[in-house]
């Protein structure tokens, strides 16, 4: 999203070219804007690199070239500008004086406030992508299964555990195990306790760990719960899995369906921040645990 912003800041064309740690078009098509590369013809044009991935040194190598978008400087002054990165520049593009007054020049937006993550996200999604056709007909057949209406309150929580586990080898510690006992004490106490048995209501779990979405099966019931089947994986670590994407279809099938939910409680992670923002109200009842705090997300 941050680079679809960096396009519309400096006029260019916007293209996907993901095929790690499988081929993106496996995932996702484009929807109103057709990022797909192919339809041009880049052999002979002057192309720059920028790898932006999230470490201290290649971000201020970044910041130094994105922060000075109102000029023509060498790394921008290029046919193709291939950017690699995880990074949010939404917000490092709308606290630079010198990048704000490009935002406003647009005449798109009334204040630099508006060109942000949280409130562009769900618009910009819906522009640039949906499911390719086999995984959409997961989604559809989690939906019918989840037995979830216009009618039903959905409680989301997003539990990010991280540290080794089967498949990930090194990712730091996002939570403890018992922070989990503070997900449902929350949910009991703000989200439920004034449904009656009779209500028409579910919870919706999704984690880094497979465990935690068992805990929840015995704390809430199958009845109540829902679940989507698969690989708990993290796709920044998994290898090149080439057109075979099957290993990486749970996160992205969790991250598409929590667009329903209408309460949420979430850990500090850009994934379950995201997937809640892919909402038309995008902070309304989200909350997220921060160093074993429950707070609003704002």
């Amino acid at each position: 999203m941050g680079l679809y912003g960096l396009s519309i800041l400096t006029k260019r064309q916007f293209l996907i070219d993901m095929t790690q740690p499988c081929n993106f078009t496996h995932l996702f098509v484009p929807n109103e804007i057709n990022w797909l590369p192919n339809q041009y013809d880049l052999s002979g044009l002057k192309t720059t690199r920028l790898d932006c991935m999230l470490s201290n040194e290649k971000k201020h190598f970044c910041q130094y070239h994105l922060r000075n978008l109102h000029k023509n400087n060498e790394a921008l002054a290029t046919d193709v500008l291939i950017v690699n990165t995880n990074h949010d520049w939404l917000k490092f593009f709308s606290r630079k004086k010198s990048i704000q007054k490009k935002i406003l020049s647009l005449g798109i937006f009334n204040s630099t406030n508006e060109f942000m993550m949280q409130p562009l996200f769900y618009s910009w999604y819906a522009k640039l992508f949906k499911l390719a056709a086999p995984l959409q007909r997961k989604y559809d057949l989690i939906k019918e299964n989840a037995q979830i209406n216009n009618l039903t309150q959905l409680f989301c929580a997003q539990i990010r555990i991280g540290g080794a586990r089967p498949g990930v080898n090194d990712d730091k510690q996002f939570n403890y195990p018992n922070v989990t006992k503070l997900f449902w004490n929350f949910i009991r106490s703000n989200f439920t306790q004034n449904m009656s048995n009779i209500s028409d209501w579910k919870i919706f779990v999704t984690s880094d760990s497979e465990w935690v979405e068992r805990e929840a099966l015995a704390e809430f019931g199958k009845e109540k719960l829902i679940r989507i089947s698969g690989v708990n994986s993290h796709i920044d670590y998994e290898k090149n899995l080439g057109n075979n994407c099957s290993r990486v279809e749970k996160p992205i099938l969790d991250f598409h369906f929590m667009q329903n939910c209408d309460k949420a409680l979430i850990s500090r992670s850009g994934f379950g921040r995201f997937a809640l923002w892919n909402r038309i109200n995008p902070t309304k009842d989200l909350y997220a645990v921060v160093n074993g705090t429950i707070v609003d997300i704002i």
